[in-house]
């Protein structure tokens, strides 16, 4: 996720059955898959990657 996203890291939560992990907020789209300045929408790049990782031939 790190790859396509910028995020902002929150600090250790506690999940049931998991114990403490790692919480991040999701802030952006990485500037070289947005669209927009404020990395709301997705570009070319970014979906032609997404429809490989999800037929599986990332």
């Amino acid at each position: 996720m790190k790859n396509f996203f910028d995020c902002d890291y929150r600090g250790k939560i506690n999940a049931k059955n998991k114990g403490d992990i790692d919480m991040y907020l999701v802030t952006r789209l990485k500037k070289c898959f947005s669209l927009d300045p404020a990395g709301l929408l997705p570009n070319e790049d970014f979906n032609q990657l997404y429809a490989a990782i999800q037929s599986g031939h990332s």
